[in-house]
């Protein structure tokens, strides 16, 4: 009669010795002493190499990674919400842009439908970054002004004649202005370029518009300081104020 038992608890590569015994009325029997050796531990496994980092990229240019922002040469993008497409300087037309991206100034960012965050150098090698949507604009940085990025606004200002400056004036609550922008940062150094004046901020949220009557800053949070280029004047535009730079006549 065969006879067999589940044993647990071994050590590996071990040898054991059982011996059968069988107890009855009559007495017991005692079987042979029967050695076993128990399997050795498996071989551990060989170490994997570890995956390899994704590397950041662009449908925007041919960069295959991201570099950090180059002052005068280079600004970082990446996009926040939203569809965001990018015309490099010298492109013929709009690509969709990546989630980061290396553009070099000079771009011109269509937002009208979502949001980035923008970082771009600064004198001392530090960089700064601003949150901006809903327009499109042009980014520039003079290699001479210490870090400060500008923000041109682009696009058509279109019905701007006399007869259309009154009928913009009338309607203004039922159409989007074509030219506007919002912003906000913290402590950087950026300013934002309208028809009719140029806006200088730090620490701020604000909004630009091109209007027909001429540019409109609003701000929201900290102040903004605007020169009107007609009035050649400097105004500092602090929260929940704005300040209408008037169209400059020629």
């Amino acid at each position: 009669m065969a006879v067999s038992a589940h044993v647990e608890g071994l050590s590996p590569a071990t040898t054991y010795h059982v011996r059968l015994i069988a107890f009855s009325h009559h007495g017991f029997a005692r079987g042979d002493d029967v050695p076993f050796t128990t399997a050795a531990p498996p071989a551990p496994a060989a170490p994997q190499p570890p995956a390899p980092l994704p590397q950041q990229t662009t449908t925007a240019g041919s960069a295959s990674s991201v570099t950090p922002p180059v002052l005068g040469e280079s600004v970082n993008v990446a996009v926040r919400a939203g569809k965001v497409t990018v015309k490099l300087p010298g492109a013929a037309g709009y690509v969709p842009l990546a989630d980061l991206t290396a553009l070099p100034v000079g771009s011109i960012l269509d937002t009208r439908d979502g949001s980035i965050t923008l970082r771009s150098a600064l004198g001392d090698g530090t960089t700064q970054a601003a949150i901006f949507h809903g327009g499109l604009f042009e980014v520039r940085q003079p290699k001479g002004a210490g870090g400060l990025t500008e923000l041109v606004l682009r696009g058509a200002l279109t019905g701007c004649s006399s007869r259309g400056a009154r009928a913009a004036a009338t309607s203004k609550k039922k159409r989007k202005p074509p030219r506007r922008l919002w912003g906000s940062d913290s402590r950087g150094k950026f300013r934002t370029r309208g028809g009719s004046s140029v806006a200088t901020v730090r620490g701020t949220a604000w909004y630009v518009e091109d209007r027909c009557d001429g540019t409109l800053t609003r701000v929201s949070k900290g102040s903004v300081s605007v020169y009107d280029r007609g009035r050649k004047r400097t105004v500092i535009v602090r929260a929940g104020h704005s300040y209408l730079a008037r169209s400059i006549r020629r």
